[in-house]
C-alpha cells in the first residue's frame, strides 16, 4: 500500500473517532499536505486541462457517449473562455443511460491514460466518479432522468456517522450525507472552448442561473454555493458509498 494511502486512512479513522482536535500537530501535518496537493492539481489543470479535456472527449466520441462541460468549468468557459483562476480540477456532466455504458466509457478512458481515483454510489447507482490524468482531476457526475427535461444529481459530503476503512488498498467510506439537485438540461449543444470543441447544455444559461444565481455572468471570488437553499437535503444515507482508490 503506498504510504500516501496509508496517511489518508489513518487521518480518516481519527477523523471519525473525534481524536484529530486531540493532534494539532498531526491535523497540522495533514493541512499542509492538502495544501501542496491543491496548488499541484491547481498547476496541472492550468497547464494540461485542455490537453486532457481532448482526451476525454475523444473517448466520449469513441463510445457513443456525450461530456458535458460542468459547474465551474463550464462556467470559466462560457463566460471567460478560460479555466477560472482559482479551480483546481475539471467539472463534465454526462446523461448516463446504464452502467453497461459507463463500463464503455470506463474502458475508453483508460484506454488513453486515465485513472479511476475514486467513485461514489448510492446503492446500484453511480453518482460521481473521479479520474486522473496528466496530473488533472477530472470529476464527472452523473445526470439521471426525471421527467420532463429534467435530470437530477447529487452531490455527497462525509457526516459524522461516516465510516471509514481500509480494504485491499482502497479507503472505503460507508455513509454519506446526499444534497440532491434537479435541473433542466434540454440536451447538448457544440461550443468552442480555446480551439477545443466541446459540448454544453443547450439551455446554458437558464442552466448557469439555477447553480450560481442570476449573478452568474460576473465574477465572484467570494462566492460560496448554499446547497442547503438549492439542493434536496436528504441527510445521512446509510448505502451512499465512497471509494477512493491508491
Amino acid at each position: 500500500m503506498q504510504f500516501y494511502t496509508k496517511l489518508k486512512i489513518l487521518a480518516n479513522r481519527l477523523f471519525d473517532a473525534g481524536k484529530l482536535k486531540k493532534l494539532p500537530l498531526l491535523a497540522h501535518f495533514g493541512q499542509k499536505m492538502l495544501q501542496r496537493e491543491a496548488a499541484e492539481k491547481l498547476k496541472n489543470l492550468h497547464s494540461n486541462g485542455l490537453t486532457v479535456l481532448k482526451l476525454a472527449n475523444q473517448a466520449a466520441e469513441e463510445c457513443g457517449q456525450e461530456l458535458f462541460l460542468n459547474y465551474g468549468t463550464l462556467l470559466g468557459a462560457y463566460r471567460d473562455n478560460a479555466f477560472i483562476p482559482h479551480d483546481n480540477d475539471m467539472d463534465l456532466g454526462c446523461l448516463l443511460n446504464s452502467k453497461q455504458d459507463f463500463e464503455t466509457l470506463h474502458k475508453a478512458l483508460t484506454n488513453r491514460g486515465f485513472t479511476l481515483y475514486r467513485e461514489f454510489t448510492l446503492e446500484d447507482t453511480l453518482l460521481e466518479v473521479t479520474y486522473t490524468c496528466m496530473g488533472v482531476h477530472l470529476d464527472i457526475f452523473f445526470y439521471h432522468p426525471a421527467g420532463d427535461s429534467q435530470y437530477c444529481v447529487y452531490l455527497h459530503e462525509r457526516g459524522e456517522n461516516t465510516k471509514a476503512r481500509a480494504e485491499k488498498g482502497t479507503l472505503c467510506l460507508e455513509g454519506l450525507c446526499l444534497f440532491k439537485g434537479t435541473y433542466k438540461i434540454d440536451g447538448t449543444a457544440p461550443w468552442d472552448f480555446k480551439g477545443v470543441p466541446v459540448k454544453i447544455p443547450a439551455n446554458t444559461e437558464e442552466y448557469l442561473v439555477a447553480l450560481y444565481t442570476k449573478g452568474w455572468k460576473s465574477p465572484d471570488p467570494n462566492f460560496v454555493a448554499d446547497k442547503e437553499n438549492t439542493l434536496e437535503n436528504l441527510g445521512f444515507v446509510e448505502s451512499a458509498r465512497g471509494y477512493i482508490y491508491s
